[in-house]
């Protein structure tokens, strides 16, 4: 008898009985994008903690004009130079007995590849077709793992092998729908690309320089991060791709200093812990994060 009620209540109510169901799916969808906020805010500060333990993310800014960038690379004498200051800042990292944590995540690159892979890519990962001759690649260092937690289905150590024909490659969760550990990918000149490992479902990381969002890696080709000392591109690079955990910049300052004398880039220093804590109260929306 009482569902007899009710359900009489609810055909001679049925305006107010829809817009209630509105407002408690509304609630609903709100308790839940808050809920998974919150998580999301403590997994960047768990990651954000873990990173520094008690010292501050660094990073080298450029300021070089455009006619000094041009003759950095494209004059012989300056390859040298620059090498030099690339040896010295790298001397002072190994010489820190682990007061300094470099690592390297170099995200101007795009992975071309073979154009026989288009169909695959277009249709699994609904790339636009105007625009589908690339993935998003980021050139790391292998600490990149281990610094921002990340964890790898297949041997992570095979990523660091340079003993290796192919180039050893770490890809997102999207991929595993393509391809499974060992298969080989090319790119549009053919070289081949083994695949070492697949990061899990959600994985990201944080570029303080770059953005104030996570940046995630599901449809990321990760790919060792090496400096070719015989090519100007590669040396400049490294000084707007690495980060510095420390607590002492004095090996930066010393690096500016030397750069600076020998007519090389004009390089300042960015201190990154602000913008972290921004990063972190953009994902909950509320001031400081808390």
């Amino acid at each position: 008898m009482h569902l007899i009620f009710i359900f009489k209540d609810i055909k001679n109510n049925k305006f107010y009985f829809i817009w209630n169901l509105i407002q408690m799916g509304i609630v609903c969808i709100l308790i839940s994008v808050i809920l998974q906020s919150i998580f999301d805010y403590y997994d960047v500060k768990k990651k954000f903690d873990t990173m520094t333990v008690g010292r501050e993310i660094y990073m080298f800014g450029d300021d070089t004009s455009e006619q000094k960038m041009d003759e950095l690379l494209n004059e012989k004498k300056k390859l040298s130079s620059l090498v030099s200051l690339y040896n010295f800042i790298e001397k002072k990292v190994s010489e820190s007995n682990g007061k300094i944590t470099e690592f390297t995540a170099n995200s101007g690159w795009r992975f071309y590849y073979d154009e026989k892979l288009t169909h695959d890519f277009v249709d699994e990962f609904n790339l636009p077709k105007d625009s589908s001759d690339s993935l998003d690649l980021l050139a790391v260092s292998s600490n990149f793992f281990d610094i921002y937690r990340l964890k790898i289905e297949g041997n992570i150590s095979e990523f660091s092998n340079n003993s290796h024909d192919t180039t050893p490659v770490v890809l997102g969760n999207d991929f595993k729908k393509l391809y499974k550990l060992h298969d080989t990918l090319c790119d549009y000149r053919g070289k081949e690309y083994e695949i070492v490992g697949f990061l899990e479902s959600g994985a990201y990381y944080i570029a303080p320089g770059e953005t104030r969002s996570p940046i995630y890696l599901d449809k990321f080709v990760l790919k060792p991060a090496h400096i070719n000392k015989s090519d100007s591109a590669d040396l400049i690079s490294y000084f707007s791709t690495t980060y510095y955990i420390t607590k002492d910049v004095t090996f930066m300052e010393q690096t500016l200093k030397r750069s600076e004398e020998e007519l090389l880039l004009t390089l300042h220093i960015n201190h990154f812990t602000h913008q972290m804590n921004a990063i972190r109260a953009d994902i909950v929306g509320l001031p400081n994060g808390r």
